[in-house]
């Protein structure tokens, strides 16, 4: 994948880098949204993203449940930002 992108930005340099960069990654984005497969093949659910991940634990602690810190409750999202 970084030949594909390195190739045709090999000699820019700056704000024209920076430029082509975030156009390939808009470019990613939006094809790995369309791979839904209504129009392209089912390869990652579009933007319902992949499904069955598990949820992340770590030594016995589950980040995808509701835990409560220092008697503040935190929900599923505010355990990833421990």
């Amino acid at each position: 994948f970084g030949v594909v992108i390195g190739a045709p930005t090999l000699r820019l340099r700056g704000d024209y880098l920076a430029i082509v960069t975030l156009g390939f990654g808009e470019i990613f984005r939006i094809t790995m949204n369309n791979l839904n497969g209504n129009s392209g093949p089912d390869l990652v659910n579009g933007s319902q993203g992949i499904p069955n991940i598990p949820d992340l634990e770590m030594f016995g602690f589950k980040f995808g449940e509701a835990h409560d810190v220092l008697g503040f409750p935190l929900g599923r999202s505010g355990n990833y930002f421990l």
